[in-house]
């Protein structure tokens, strides 16, 4: 992911997740940074958790090939992942992950 398409997804996040309005961030240079943090990227994640309290098991982890995925399940008998992203990065895979949970599709 190029920087460009990052702070398009961080002020995406702001927006979404977050409910704060970002007036052309890019030539302002206010791009939040919630894809390349780790303080903020925890932010987000506890967003995702108070949206859906049904996630009964989150998995985070690391794929064969080095990338880090996020996954949750609807209930600890059914272990097939409802919902699941995977990133180059661990903040990038949470950003992605709530991008799944607050949009079209996670409403």
């Amino acid at each position: 992911m190029n920087p460009q398409e990052m702070c398009e997804l961080d002020v995406w996040i702001a927006e979404n997740v977050f409910k704060r309005w970002m007036l052309n961030p890019e030539s302002l240079g206010e791009c939040p940074r919630y894809t390349n943090r780790p303080s903020a990227a925890l932010e987000v994640l506890k967003k995702c958790a108070e949206k859906n309290g049904w996630m009964s098991q989150v998995v985070i982890g690391t794929t064969a090939g080095g990338n880090y995925f996020i996954a949750v399940t609807h209930s600890e008998i059914d272990a097939s992942f409802t919902l699941c992203t995977e990133a180059e990065t661990l903040e990038l895979a949470v950003c992605l992950f709530a991008k799944k949970l607050f949009g079209k599709g996670g409403e």
